[in-house]
């Protein structure tokens, strides 16, 4: 049986704004990937850059059209989340990237990942519900909470 590949390219933009959203769309498609090979790519008086993966093609249980299904080799367990759930998740890694910045500090000790998913699934709408999320924590409740819960708004898919 032959082996299905696909190169996929990514620009990323030096923009403060413009990387941020890059990095974010890079890692989503990093979360589902099988990836062969990377490669980055400059081009001579350009400011941006190309990141090009090579990714081996699998041939996956098909999805509703509703859900995406991170491939995430470090848990048994897969989790599949809805469009409108990954649109959170997005905003709430934005948010933390720009946290992490701000306060010069790596983004899992803002907000990890786990905590980051556990929102989205949850949606919590007070602090206690978000204290009670898995991977947020009393600390990071009373730190973050409130710039939490005023991103965790119905995002519609």
């Amino acid at each position: 049986m032959k082996k299905q590949l696909q190169l996929r390219s990514f620009d990323l933009r030096p923009d403060q704004n413009g990387m941020q959203e890059d990095l974010v769309t890079v890692n989503n498609y990093l979360r589902q990937a099988e990836i062969m090979q990377a490669f980055a790519v400059s081009r001579p008086g350009d400011t941006s850059a190309v990141i090009m993966f090579l990714e081996k093609l699998n041939h996956k249980q098909a999805l509703t059209e509703n859900e995406i299904e991170p491939a995430d080799e470090k848990f048994a367990e897969r989790k599949t989340f809805t469009i409108a759930q990954v649109k959170l998740m997005e905003r709430l890694k934005a948010w933390r990237s720009a946290k992490a910045a701000e306060l010069q500090l790596p983004v899992f000790m803002i907000l990890p990942n786990l905590a980051i998913e556990n929102i989205a699934v949850d949606v919590p709408e007070t602090l206690t519900q978000l204290t009670a999320s898995k991977g947020m924590g009393p600390i990071r409740a009373q730190k973050y909470g409130s710039e939490i819960l005023a991103l965790v708004q119905p995002v519609e898919a």
